[in-house]
């Protein structure tokens, strides 16, 4: 049985965007519009007679552009994707950082990986 790998499921689903994706966080050596994904909580759920049926993935997708329309429409596309392939959207947040001249759009979902 194959190992399950969460962000190998999230980049294999933005791979049509044809944006880079990487595990972790923003690469200030990127200057070029990029994705970071990380897996900011696992936990197991679903228990029955004392095991768990269920790990719960929460995971945090970040877009990073110096290009608003460009950070704006990824988003829109990434949540789309990730939401028809069984990802649940939690929240997010936008942000515009000055130092960098960065549009920054943060995303939050969960996973339910059966078990």
């Amino acid at each position: 049985m194959e190992d399950f790998d969460i962000i190998k499921l999230v980049s294999d689903t933005l791979d049509p965007l044809n944006s880079l994706v990487i595990e972790g966080w923003y690469d200030d050596e990127l200057s070029k519009t990029h994705i970071t994904v990380h897996e900011y909580l696992d936990q197991e759920d679903g228990f029955e007679d004392d095991e768990a049926s269920e790990i719960i993935h929460n995971i945090q997708v970040d877009i990073w552009s110096t290009d608003s329309l460009e950070s704006y429409n990824l988003k829109k596309n990434a949540k789309k994707l990730l939401k028809n392939n069984g990802f649940s959207y939690s929240d997010g947040q936008d942000s515009y950082e000055k130092e960098t001249k960065i549009y920054h759009k943060a995303m939050r979902f969960t996973y339910v990986e059966y078990i």
